[in-house]
């Protein structure tokens, strides 16, 4: 059965909520992290691709949990994401030469193995629920 709150339009507009926080989240981290005038300017399609993946890692755990209710998948992208920009942080306090991304560079460049994880976390969480008989068969919770 199935309620207003678990309707698609209500779990579309969760995920477009999710996919704008994670992507402003990105770009609070990484402004942080890197100022603007270090940047390079003539890299644009790493750019779309890294914002592309922020709305997706963002909007997935958004998604599974409003469908299946499954709180793994958010840990998964807030546990990798926070240890990348601490990751990043530590790298760029130290006086080491810096050569490719730093870890949270990763992260956004890497965000199908995030999210990959933040799936298969959700398929873990089930299974253990379904061992442990909280999860009724045709029933999301």
């Amino acid at each position: 059965m199935t309620t207003v709150s678990d309707s698609s339009p209500v779990i579309v507009a969760a995920a477009v909520v999710g996919s704008v926080a994670h992507a402003t989240a990105a770009a609070v981290v990484s402004s942080v992290l890197f100022p603007l005038t270090a940047l390079p300017t003539d890299l644009n399609w790493p750019y779309t691709y890294a914002l592309v993946g922020s709305l997706v890692t963002g909007g997935v755990p958004v998604i599974l949990y409003r469908a299946r209710r499954v709180r793994a998948p958010a840990a998964v992208v807030a546990v990798l994401g926070l240890l990348a920009a601490v990751g990043s942080w530590q790298t760029l306090q130290s006086a080491a030469a810096l050569v490719g991304p730093t870890p949270f560079g990763w992260y956004l460049l890497g965000w199908p193995v995030v999210v990959g994880s933040a799936v298969a976390a959700a398929g873990v969480e089930l299974w253990l629920r379904s061992r442990d008989g909280r999860l009724r068969p045709g029933t999301a919770n």
